[in-house]
């Protein structure tokens, strides 16, 4: 999914993927009790949902908001292991 092209070019079909797919992960850290992963999955969401039911705009802030917390997600992952991050 580009979700730079989402500001360039809004599209609701890479959206919606966007969304079901941040949804699956917080879904699947619940399951896990990976706390921290899924707060932060559990705002991401909240910004898709937000974003889908057309209750904020797409703009430069909300993709930073949304590349950002992606990045974080990823270093939650490779650092599983560590204790205070779970």
């Amino acid at each position: 999914i580009s979700i730079l092209e989402l500001e360039k070019k809004f599209s609701p079909e890479t959206l919606d993927k966007l969304f079901r797919e941040i949804h699956t992960l917080k879904g699947n850290s619940g399951i896990l009790n990976l706390k921290k992963f899924s707060k932060l999955s559990h705002s991401l969401e909240s910004i898709l949902s937000n974003l889908k039911d057309k209750k904020i705009q797409i703009n430069g802030e909300i993709i930073n908001s949304i590349l950002s917390s992606i990045d974080k997600l990823k270093y939650i992952i490779e650092n599983i292991d560590t204790e205070e991050l779970v």
